[in-house]
């Protein structure tokens, strides 16, 4: 997996071996690389690209994902959402972490050019946590469970943190931007809800 730099810079590939590091690199989405269950992945991630891991290590790992496991679902039940809740965490953090970029695109001001290339940074980090697969490694160490994660059914349709039709159309966007192929696609789709919605405590409430 890699990212594409935009411009005229020659393409750099950034495996995920450097993977914690990219989430340190985020510019205008700061502060989401102390988010537990972001923190924990991403540590995971890079476990996960070792071919054989030994005894403590995979102990480490299991823990990791089990830690995993319970943010996403304790989100779930809080949040009410459903499918992909890896896919959902993420997009949760996008809609509500206000920033320049968000802030402006919210009340639909101009953005200068500085503050997009800013942002496209940001997005192509986020393209890759979306495309990474937890299941190999999952398997692997015998979290079978990790799957139910991935195509998750609600206990309930409520929400105690947002109103249904906001709740539908975050797990709608989760699904549209696991499906967009490039950073700027996903920079665009998000862009659109912050229009259509706000962002943040008081856009999305």
């Amino acid at each position: 997996m890699f990212f594409k730099d935009q411009g005229m810079r020659p393409t750099v590939r950034v495996f995920m071996r450097e993977q914690q590091m990219r989430i340190d690199e985020l510019i205008l989405y700061r502060g989401l690389e102390q988010e537990p269950v972001l923190r924990d992945a991403a540590r995971l991630m890079e476990a996960g690209r070792q071919d054989q891991l030994k005894e403590k290590e995979a102990d480490k790992a299991r823990i990791r994902l089990y830690r995993i496991m319970h943010g996403l679902v304790e989100l779930a039940e809080e949040s009410g959402f459903y499918g992909s809740l890896w896919h959902c965490y993420l997009t949760n953090l996008l809609v509500n972490h206000e920033n320049s970029y968000s802030r402006s695109r919210e009340i639909r001001g101009a953005v200068s050019s500085s503050i997009n290339v800013a942002a496209l940074h940001d997005f192509e980090i986020f393209r890759s946590l979306f495309d990474y697969d937890f299941r190999p490694l999952a398997h692997r160490l015998g979290v079978l469970e990790f799957d139910s994660v991935l195509s998750f059914s609600a206990a309930s349709e409520k929400s105690r943190i947002y109103n249904r039709r906001i709740r539908d159309r975050i797990c709608t966007l989760a699904g549209q931007l696991a499906e967009t192929s490039t950073a700027q696609e996903m920079m665009d789709a998000v862009t659109r809800f912050y229009g259509e919605y706000g962002v943040g405590r008081f856009g999305l409430h």
